[in-house]
């Protein structure tokens, strides 16, 4: 799980950097700050509201 976890995360990277230097590049370094700041906010704010954040016990699965 653990190296899944780390391909996921360190494959991300260089998309990641290379949109961020695009964004700089074509608007600017304060805009691509802002844009990533904006980024980190939205899913910090999408783990707050979601309602797994509350579950103190994993739901029932449904023998089907």
């Amino acid at each position: 799980m653990n190296a899944t976890f780390r391909c996921l995360l360190t494959g991300a990277l260089a998309p990641g950097a290379l949109f961020a230097g695009v964004l700089g590049e074509s608007a600017g370094a304060r805009s691509a700050l802002w844009a990533g700041a904006v980024i980190l906010a939205t899913g910090r704010l999408l783990i707050f509201f979601s309602p797994l954040r509350g579950a103190r016990e994993l739901p029932e699965c449904a023998a089907g």
